[in-house]
Order: C-alpha cells, then sequence, then structure tokens
C-alpha cells in the first residue's frame, strides 16, 4: 500500500516537470567577428536580423566596455525614416503548447545616442517595451505568455523615433519555463498529494 501511496506521489508531481528549451546562439557570439567588428544581417548567427540590425564585438562602436556574456552582442538600430516595426532581432523557437514562458536578457545604450525604447514578443504576444538608459549592460525580465503552438517566434522590435538613429545593444537572451496543469492533471496531481500526504500520516502512526 504504501508503495503504491509513493508511486502516485511521484508520478502526481512528475506533472509539472518540463524539458529545457534551448535558444541557439543566445549571446550573439556565433559568427566570430573578431575585436571590433561588427556585421549588419549578420549571416550564420542562428538569429534573423531584419533592416537595421545585426552582431558588434567589443572595441565596436555599438557598446563600451564587456557584453555580460562572452565578447559578442546583436544591436538593434532604428533610423530616421525606417518604418514601425521594420528593425528587429527574431529567432523561431521550439516550445510547449500550454506551458507559461517569459525571457532575461541584458541590454545597453549605444554611447553618445538617446534612449532606444524595443518590444518584447512572443509570436503576437507583447511582453513589454524595454528602455536602457546606461551604456552599461543592465538585466531585463519579460512579462509571461502562455505558448499557443509548437513553434513561435521571439522577437525584439524597435519602436523608438528620433532625428537621428537610435541604437541599443542586446545580450545573453535566456528563457524561462512553467506549466499550466490541465484539468486532469491538476486532479493527479491533487491525488498523489493526498497520497503522499496519507502515506506521511501511516508512516507517523508506525
Amino acid at each position: 500500500m504504501k508503495k503504491t501511496l509513493l508511486f502516485l506521489g511521484i508520478c502526481a508531481l512528475a506533472v509539472s516537470a518540463q524539458a529545457s528549451i534551448i535558444i541557439v546562439n543566445p549571446s550573439f557570439e556565433i559568427p566570430s567577428l573578431g575585436a571590433g567588428g561588427y556585421s549588419y544581417n549578420t549571416a550564420g548567427a542562428t538569429w534573423v536580423f531584419a533592416n537595421h540590425s545585426g552582431e558588434a564585438a567589443t572595441g565596436s562602436p555599438w557598446f563600451s566596455g564587456s557584453p555580460p556574456d562572452g565578447t559578442q552582442a546583436a544591436f538593434l538600430q532604428n533610423l530616421l525614416g525606417d518604418a514601425a516595426g521594420s528593425d528587429s532581432i527574431s529567432q523561431n523557437l521550439g516550445l510547449s503548447i500550454g506551458t507559461l514562458y517569459q525571457f532575461t536578457f541584458s541590454a545597453a545604450l549605444r554611447p553618445g545616442f538617446q534612449a532606444a525604447p524595443f518590444t518584447v514578443f512572443l509570436g503576437s504576444n507583447n511582453l513589454g517595451t524595454f528602455t536602457p538608459l546606461s551604456t552599461t549592460f543592465a538585466p531585463f525580465t519579460t512579462t509571461a505568455a502562455t505558448a499557443t503552438s509548437t513553434t513561435m517566434t521571439l522577437s525584439f522590435v524597435a519602436v523608438g523615433s528620433s532625428v537621428n538613429d537610435i541604437d541599443s545593444a542586446i545580450d545573453n537572451v535566456g528563457i524561462q519555463a512553467s506549466s499550466v496543469p490541465e484539468p486532469g492533471s491538476l486532479v493527479l496531481l491533487g491525488a498523489g498529494l493526498l497520497a503522499l500526504g496519507s502515506m506521511f500520516k501511516l508512516r507517523q502512526r508506525n
């Protein structure tokens, strides 16, 4: 009886376990550009760079100092006259339907330029608009959204406007997942927790 209760408890607690979701090239180290190098619409980076965006290395004009992870970061530039939403950085992700996802990243302002806001999307879900105010990379965390498809696009989209170009550097993109159990899973979880509670009581009596 005790073994059965233990098995039910373990099964129930395992319901919320999530497989690891991978962001490829999260710190924009591929391909290597060399000290001071940068590239628009960088080929082979596993990200899609639209319009005025790309990758840059330490020593380039796009950020000061070193990025938080590695020696390269992405840059997101919005030039005067660019259509709204035309400057972006994006990657397709394999996700689990019904799971909540939120993202972390670091961002910095380009030295000598004004604040450059951008919005983060998962598919059509707006996860927040962010504006780096310092040339030192700072951490940011998005709001969460529930995956409605096994493949959705994570994108960073420039939304600012200026008489001059405005630029942000982005690095060290991470993902956090948490499950949203279906009703049947909740029933199993509740049964498992009750089973564990019963087993604990039995042990106390013995």
